[in-house]
Parts: C-alpha cells; sequence; structure tokens
C-alpha cells in the first residue's frame, strides 16, 4: 500500500525569512490586510482594526473571504498585494519542492493538505511556496475552516480519517509540530508519521514517528532510495511505508 501523506503547510513547505521589521511568524496575513487597507484603500487604522475584530466576533470559522467582503476589497488585486508583500519573508522550506511533490505522486502516493489555515489561505501559501497549480499534485485540503476543528484536537485527525475512509496504516501527517503532526494524530489511530527539522525533539515522540530534516528526505526514503547528506532518517518505527 503506498502512503497517503497528509501534508502540513506552515514551517512545513513554507518558513520565514528574517527580515527586519517584520511579524516573525507565518501567520502575517491580517497585518497585511489592515496594511492594504490603510496604505492603498486611505482607511483609518482605527476602522480597520475595527472591522478586522467585527469578523472574528461575528464568524467562529472564518475564511479570508470573510475579512475582504468586510473590507470590500476586490479578491485579485488583494491576493496580487498579498504574494508580493509576502513573498519577502515567506519562501518555500526549501529547494524544488513541487518537482519533489510530483515524484511522490508518480510514485503512487496520494496527497493532502491538512492545515489551521481556511482554504484561500492554503492556497495563497501554496503559491508562496512555488506551488502555482495546487490541483495536480494534491487530492484535496482539510482546513480547520472545513472541518471546523484545529489540528491540536483529535476531532480534527478523527474527521481527515473518515472523509479519507483509507486503512490508518497508509495515513501519515508530514510536518513541523511534534504535537499537532504526531502525537495528536497518534491518538486518532494514525501510525506513522514523518517531523521536519524539529526544534525540539527532546520530548518522547510516537513509535511510528520519524524525523527528517527536509521533504527531499522523505522522498527519498518513500522511494526506497537512501537519504542524501544530513537528510538521513532515524526510523523510530520499525517499518518502511513504500514496503
Amino acid at each position: 500500500m503506498k502512503p497517503i501523506l497528509l501534508i502540513d503547510i506552515d514551517d512545513t513547505l513554507l518558513v520565514f525569512r528574517m527580515v527586519p521589521g517584520i511579524c516573525h511568524s507565518t501567520s502575517s496575513l491580517a497585518t497585511v490586510i489592515r496594511r492594504y487597507a490603510v496604505e492603498e484603500r486611505g482607511m483609518p487604522e482605527a476602522e480597520s482594526m475595527a472591522r478586522m475584530e467585527a469578523v472574528q466576533a461575528r464568524i467562529k470559522w472564518w475564511s479570508w473571504s470573510d475579512f475582504l467582503e468586510e473590507f470590500h476589497f476586490e479578491p485579485g488585486p488583494f491576493w496580487e498585494y498579498a504574494r508580493e508583500v509576502e513573498s519577502h519573508y515567506l519562501i518555500p522550506a526549501e529547494p524544488g519542492l513541487p518537482e519533489t511533490l510530483k515524484r511522490l505522486r508518480e510514485a503512487g502516493c496520494s496527497l493532502y493538505i491538512t492545515s489551521n489555515n481556511p482554504e484561500d489561505g492554503i492556497r495563497h501559501k501554496l503559491r508562496l511556496a512555488g506551488i502555482s497549480r495546487p490541483e495536480e499534485l494534491f487530492d484535496g485540503f482539510f482546513s480547520a475552516t472545513r472541518l471546523r476543528a484545529m489540528k491540536a484536537e483529535v476531532g480534527y485527525w478523527q474527521k481527515v480519517i473518515e472523509a479519507i475512509g483509507a486503512p490508518l496504516e497508509q495515513l501519515c501527517p508530514v510536518g513541523d509540530n511534534p504535537d499537532d503532526d504526531c502525537r495528536i494524530p497518534a491518538r486518532a489511530g494514525i501510525r506513522n508519521s514523518f517531523l521536519l527539522r524539529p526544534r525540539n525533539s527532546s520530548q518522547r515522540l510516537p513509535a511510528g514517528c520519524r524525523v527528517a530534516e527536509s521533504f527531499r528526505a522523505v522522498e527519498e526514503y518513500l522511494r526506497g532510495a537512501p537519504a542524501s547528506g544530513t537528510g538521513k532518517i532515524p526510523c523510530i518505527g520499525d517499518k518502511q511505508l513504500s514496503e
């Protein structure tokens, strides 16, 4: 059975590049909306803040389109502006990501996005990661807005499992967060996972978790090729998924 990869975005496919004066995270789009309102549309700062808060108070599981409607922004010009602004500090996590994902699909893997971003945010961030045609690579998106749950909740992963309908041993999250991408999925019954570039690996990980330094190393492992350079994967579990 070929694995079904459940792929995170922030700090997995997309990372932050240090830029002076910029919020050091991959969650800056709310700031970009307010900047667009003030600098491009001449809106007072206080009004832009009030409109952001109004949407958050009214809609629990919002999408970015809800904010664009509140601000009366045309989607096309705004998303081009956001791409131009954020591309200076949000960059692909590693070279050749689209090619790596394409090779995994050609090898028979199914690819899904699992993310706390809403779907329009997913598409925006995939574009920043160099993936301009996500429908050619991914079988679907599991956004927090769609599932009405966050990745830190077991219920999120239970809904993913139900939606895909495949054996649990085929499902394999890939991400940077030991909890959201390894421990919580394991509590939902998902037995295998890949943890990329862990910042703190001192805590115990589930038996089926494998640690990798790059997505390319994951691809090489799944295709049965030895991981190159520092990408070698310590196998905490005992079974290669491509078998």
